[in-house]
C-alpha cells in the first residue's frame, strides 16, 4: 500500500506534523526574543480566528449541499464538537505558556505527546472496545520511561 497517495492516515498525521511544528517554532522563536506572552498569544488567536473564518467560508460554500442533514445527530454532534473545539482552545493558551517557560521547546510534547497516546489507546480500548494487544504495554512502559527520563535530565 502506497501510504502517500493521499488516501492513508500516515499522510495527514505527516502533513499535520509539518505545520504544526511550524507553528511552535514560530512561537518559541518569539519568546526566545522576549517578547509579551500576552502579545504573542493575542495575534496567534487572531490569525487563527481569520484564518478559521476564511476556511468555513471556502468549506460551507463548497460543501453547503453536503451540510446539516445528520439531523438526528444534530445535537450530539453540537455538544461533543463544542468540548472538542473547548479543549483544543484551552490547550492552545496553555500550551503556549509552556512553549514561553521551557528552555527546550521539544520537552513539551515529549511529555505530552506519549502522556495524550497513552491514555488514547486506554480510552479506545475501555470505552470504544478496541481489541487490547499486550505488547502494547511495552511500548506504554517505553514511553513511561522515556518521559521520566526527558523530565530527569532537562535543562533547568
Amino acid at each position: 500500500m502506497n501510504h502517500f497517495e493521499g488516501k492513508s492516515w500516515e499522510f495527514y498525521t505527516l502533513i499535520s506534523l509539518v505545520f504544526l511544528t511550524i507553528s511552535i517554532i514560530s512561537r518559541k522563536y518569539l519568546f526566545n526574543l522576549k517578547c509579551n506572552f500576552n502579545d504573542v498569544l493575542f495575534f496567534y488567536s487572531l490569525f487563527l480566528i481569520l484564518f478559521y473564518s476564511l476556511f468555513l467560508i471556502y468549506f460551507y460554500n463548497k460543501e453547503k449541499s453536503n451540510l446539516f442533514k445528520d439531523k438526528k445527530n444534530k445535537n450530539t454532534i453540537l455538544f461533543f464538537t463544542f468540548i472538542a473545539s473547548f479543549s483544543v482552545g484551552f490547550t492552545m493558551i496553555i500550551k503556549t505558556k509552556a512553549y514561553e517557560l521551557v528552555s527546550n521547546m521539544s520537552y513539551v510534547d515529549a511529555l505530552m505527546e506519549p502522556s495524550k497516546i497513552i491514555l488514547l489507546y486506554l480510552f479506545s480500548v475501555l470505552v470504544f472496545g478496541t481489541i487490547f494487544k499486550p505488547i502494547i504495554l511495552l511500548g506504554i512502559l517505553l514511553a513511561l520511561s522515556g518521559i521520566i527520563i526527558i523530565l530527569k535530565y532537562q535543562e533547568i
